[in-house]
């Protein structure tokens, strides 16, 4: 796969990479503020955590929550061959990349212990190494997974000339953002049933309010007023898990539909 695209393919990998770079919008301000606000009423000195809260108030500003949570924490390590290497500029030849690789992918390098240490998981990504990965007998607890992103065997030396042609590199980047618009979606997705959670445990809630102001209404306790101030909270409950159910369905066929847009783009492309 090392042949160049036709011009309709190197467009739709241009127009796939500016629909992601265009999706990628500024951070939260206001999430970071609530969230520098947080630390700061917190039993300490400001800023004794020093760049653990730099990294918090950065990932408000991501998520755009004030309080965010990584639950899924992944080691991304992608492996290469340059070209150049052939000059003997590095101290490690080629030839040792899939070895190396292959090493992360049983689980016997530091990165696998560090992993799992850490409760993380080891993803390798095969980036462009030049020869093939053998292999080896994986640790079930420490063993990465392995993603063939490949567009050729190592890069050209760029001594000679460019690296990667643009079109290449293009390709790949349309894979990647696919992938990235999927990563998306499923967090959308996920973020969407978490609002049908909270709003069927609010309606829920008023559902059992709105039992109690009727007993006490037939019990002569209340005002017709204060029954029809609960009829209207019930229905505007009712309404935010209507809303909520109707944001999650919209969200799984977003999913859908980018997993089927993977589908083709691969099929496209090999």
């Amino acid at each position: 796969m090392t042949g160049e695209p036709a011009a309709s393919d190197a467009a739709a990998d241009q127009e796939a990479l500016d629909r992601v770079l265009d999706g990628i919008g500024p951070l939260d301000t206001t999430a970071m503020a609530r969230a520098a606000d947080r630390l700061d009423r917190l039993t300490k000195p400001p800023g004794s955590l020093g760049q653990l809260e730099t990294v918090v108030i950065e990932l408000a500003g991501i998520t755009g929550r004030a309080d965010p949570s990584v639950e899924h924490g992944v080691v991304v390590v992608a492996a290469g061959d340059h070209g150049v290497t052939r000059l003997g500029v590095s101290a490690y030849p080629s030839d040792v990349t899939a070895q190396m690789v292959a090493n992360f992918v049983a689980g016997g390098a530091a990165i696998n212990v560090l992993g799992a240490w850490a409760g993380l998981r080891v993803v390798v990504v095969d980036a462009g190494v030049a020869s093939p990965i053998p292999t080896l007998g994986a640790d079930p607890h420490r063993g990465g997974r392995l993603v063939q992103a490949r567009i050729r065997d190592g890069t050209a030396d760029m001594t000679l000339g460019p690296a990667m042609t643009r079109a290449e590199a293009l390709r790949r980047r349309s894979d990647s953002t696919i992938h990235l618009e999927i990563r998306k979606a499923y967090l959308d997705l996920k973020a969407a049933a978490q609002r049908v959670e909270v709003a069927s445990a609010a309606a829920a809630e008023a559902e059992e309010a709105h039992r109690i102001i009727q007993n006490r209404h037939q019990a002569g306790l209340i005002t017709v007023t204060e029954l029809l101030r609960s009829e209207t909270a019930l229905a505007a409950a009712r309404t935010r898990r209507l809303a909520a159910v109707y944001d999650q369905r919209v969200a799984a066929a977003v999913l859908d539909h980018a997993a089927g847009t993977l589908a083709a783009d691969s099929a496209r492309l090999n």
